[in-house]
């Protein structure tokens, strides 16, 4: 008889009594005492056995449905599947095709003893499972809540700490590129694809050994990890995604910060700002005021189109594969709108008095805002300190009073659950809008930079570094039909005439 061999173990077994080499060795002996011609061994090494989509399995399922094999052998009920209600499926599907299903430690018996003892053998396995599921995890749990590393892969940047088990140590070479990432996206003003291509022409290491890409650069640019605190427990499963849980679930590990934790900050605030600046196919012709500008007349973004040759600038809302009215606003000449803003600009950057007005100007607009956001840190703070104490009153009532109302309590502590989310959801905006003043406050170093550039000589710049010089300094132009408000560091006016109205 046609026999076929299946194994199975998963990661966490490979180290306890489930070895795949042992099961294949005594299921190979069976074969050989029962006569059976084995005519293929299947395995799956490393596949859980909670999973049915298993390429062993699936191929084994394909022999039994072709009418190949006459025999199954298996070493446990519980390497066919973890789960009964699996182990039944599988078994009837095995049998029900004219297949025998055998295993080396629960003999069958086509009796009801026989099928009594293969069920219990497959609740037990299931329990064995969940068991070992809850003791791994609530042992993962405590030594995270000590502040060590329970498992999975050490971030980009550390290595295990060989004299302290659980901890890390600071990698100096993948260091030196993390901070590398941060100079270049913070100092520098690079796009993460541009920063991707740096990396990978210098050859500096990357992640697990592959090539440096966008979305490497964008996630470790925005992890907390190099800012001295990462997060277990943050995380679950939900079917074959990974959702967040609870931020109560949450527990912080700390380990040695790379970058100062305002660095993160300012750059998840500087992916935001370059996704809205850079966002968009670029145009085959140069526009310098590309993503820059915004109408006056509807909000919508202007862009830059070809007119008989002739580079302009015009309001989305006249697109009528997309608006169905249009805002009425006209269309702009490239040449002369970009020679408007650049003028602008660059007279301010060549002016010291006046450019140390704008900065200072700036700088106490963003001392104003911090102290806003300060006191309304501090606020919340107190707030959610109050709603604590509020809380354990409620339970130390209920605790040490019997005939206290358990329904006024549980409405009282859902109602203070409540507003703590509330409170924390509005914290985490304050928090986001201290990252972008952050930002802000950082670009001031640009605005130094490019003055030393104007002593330089500005006309040298290229195109695209022309360009880089308004993305740093320039959040956006709002086209009126009487003239541009600027909106970023350096506002400013052209020629003494009123043909741009101002703001900061």
């Amino acid at each position: 008889m046609n026999a076929v061999i299946y194994g199975r173990v998963s990661t966490d077994e490979q180290a306890q009594r489930y070895g795949l080499a042992s099961q294949l060795t005594e299921l190979r002996a069976l074969a050989a005492e029962r006569r059976y011609t084995v005519i293929a061994e299947l395995r799956d090494d490393g596949f859980s056995g909670i999973d049915l989509d298993r390429p062993a399995l699936t191929r084994l399922r394909d022999l039994v449905r072709a009418g190949s094999v006459q025999v199954v052998l298996i070493h446990d009920p519980d390497r066919l599947s973890r789960r009964l209600a699996h182990q039944l499926l599988l078994t009837e599907e095995i049998e029900g095709a004219g297949v025998k299903l055998e295993f080396k430690t629960t003999p069958r018996e086509d009796t009801a003893e026989g099928r009594l003892l293969l069920h219990v053998k497959g609740v037990l396995g299931e329990y064995e499972r969940e068991k070992i599921k809850e003791r791994t995890l609530r042992g993962k749990r405590e030594k995270a809540r000590r502040g060590l590393l329970p498992a999975g892969p050490i971030p980009f940047g550390y290595r295990k700490d060989p004299a302290n088990p659980g901890r890390v140590v600071i990698h100096d070479e993948e260091a030196r590129v993390v901070r590398l990432i941060f100079q270049y996206l913070l100092d520098e003003g690079r796009s993460i694809r541009k920063i991707a291509e740096a990396l990978e022409r210098a050859g500096h290491p990357a992640p697990r050994g592959g090539h440096w890409v966008a979305s490497t650069v964008k996630r470790l640019a925005q992890s907390e990890v190099y800012a001295g605190r990462m997060w277990w427990n943050r995380l679950a499963w939900a079917g074959n995604k990974r959702r967040p849980r609870p931020e109560r679930e949450w527990i912080a590990i700390t380990v040695p910060a790379i970058v100062a934790h305002d660095l993160v900050d300012r750059a998840r605030e500087q992916l935001r700002r370059n996704r809205t600046i850079l966002s968009g196919r670029p145009s085959p012709r140069f526009y310098l005021l590309r993503s820059l500008l915004k109408c006056g007349a509807c909000g919508r973004p202007w862009h830059g189109v070809a007119y008989h040759g002739r580079r302009h600038y015009r309001c989305t809302s006249r697109d009528r594969a997309y608006y169905i009215e249009s805002c009425g606003s006209g269309s702009r000449r490239a040449d002369q709108l970009e020679a408007l803003v650049w003028d602008t600009i660059t007279g301010i950057l060549r002016t010291p008095t006046v450019l140390a007005q704008k900065v200072e100007a700036h700088r106490t607009k963003l001392g104003v805002r911090d102290v806003e956001i300060q006191s309304e840190a501090a606020y919340l703070e107190r707030q959610l300190a109050t709603l604590d104490r509020q809380e354990r009153k409620m339970l130390a009532l209920y605790l040490d009073d019997d005939t206290f109302d358990t329904a006024a309590v549980r409405v009282k502590i859902e109602e203070i659950g409540a507003r703590r989310r509330a409170l924390k959801d509005r914290a985490e905006v304050i928090r986001a809008r201290a990252g972008r003043e952050k930002v802000e406050a950082g670009r001031e170093d640009a605005v130094r930079r490019y003055c030393e550039l104007a002593l330089k000589g500005l006309h040298a710049l290229t195109p695209d570094g022309r360009r880089q010089l308004l993305l740093a300094l320039v959040d956006r132009v709002v086209v009126n039909r009487d003239g541009l408000e600027i909106h970023g560091v350096l506002p400013g006016r052209v020629g003494g005439r009123e043909l741009l109205r101002v703001s900061a």
